[in-house]
């Protein structure tokens, strides 16, 4: 498994985690008007949307100079991979498709 991949892998889940929370915040607030529970449980979707997006954003660290990659690896087209125009850490220069020691 490449450095890429463990990457992906990370973005990954947290994008999916962020699509969920905004799933359950719209749901909660289109059932609110009926439940009075479901304000709550969206707003709780909200928090972890918001938390996931926080996370990707400034938690997506390089394998090994732990330098930040969300930033960069987030502006892709396609929200659960990596972008194969990004070959190197900026940081580091370690190329993301090697295997990670």
């Amino acid at each position: 498994m490449t450095i890429r991949d463990k990457i992906a892998a990370a973005k990954f889940k947290l994008v999916a985690l962020t699509y969920s929370g905004f799933a359950i915040f719209a749901s909660g607030m289109l059932f609110g008007t009926k439940f009075r529970i479901a304000n709550i449980i969206g707003i709780c979707g909200f928090a972890i949307a918001f938390i996931s997006i926080f996370l990707l954003l400034y938690h997506l660290r390089c394998l090994r100079c732990g330098g930040n990659l969300g930033l960069i690896v987030s502006q892709n087209l396609n929200p659960f991979k990596v972008s194969p125009a990004i070959k190197f850490c900026p940081y580091c220069g370690i190329e993301f498709d090697s295997q990670p020691t």
